[in-house]
């Protein structure tokens, strides 16, 4: 089993949509063979701790960056200048973009992200999947294991 930790990069608008992906990727990946994928989150911050070091340390901390993508990801001032920032120049970080809510790849200013292939299930954001969410849950889950492989087996 490999071992794999991923920083999970979300709008708190996007907290419930957000939570209820990374639950259902826990689960999925709790029944796995090849690798534990333990996904960090915000809220596991403590009263007390200073959040904004914590959150740095688990960016440094964590391989992979689990990027959820919507128009508050995009609109929040700390995400672009500090997770972003660092999950996007720290080289060997892989990025995981998913499609959590419909972004404008056009008219919004995306910090790079748009170079990347984003995941979306059948052109659709996971917020759209009406009645089909555990469609998308379960090919996200797939699409991220084939990564970690592919990331695993080639150094």
């Amino acid at each position: 089993m490999v071992d794999i930790k991923a920083f999970n990069s979300y709008a708190h608008a996007d907290q419930t949509l957000a939570g209820r992906l990374c639950g259902r990727l826990t689960t999925y990946f709790a029944a796995d063979t090849h690798f534990t994928f333990k996904i960090w989150r915000d809220s596991s911050i403590l009263p007390g701790e200073e959040w904004h070091e914590v959150i740095q340390q688990a960016l440094r901390d964590c391989p992979c960056g689990l990027l959820f993508l919507s128009p508050a990801f995009f609109a929040s001032g700390y995400i672009k200048a500090q997770e972003l920032k660092t999950l996007l120049s720290t080289p060997g970080k892989v990025i995981l973009p998913v499609m959590l809510e419909r972004v404008d790849f056009v008219r919004q200013d995306l910090e790079g992200v748009e170079k990347l292939q984003v995941f979306q299930w059948q052109g659709k954001s996971y917020e759209e999947c009406k009645g089909t969410k555990n469609k998308f849950e379960l090919a996200l889950f797939q699409a991220i294991h084939d990564r970690l492989e592919k990331v695993c087996t080639n150094g």
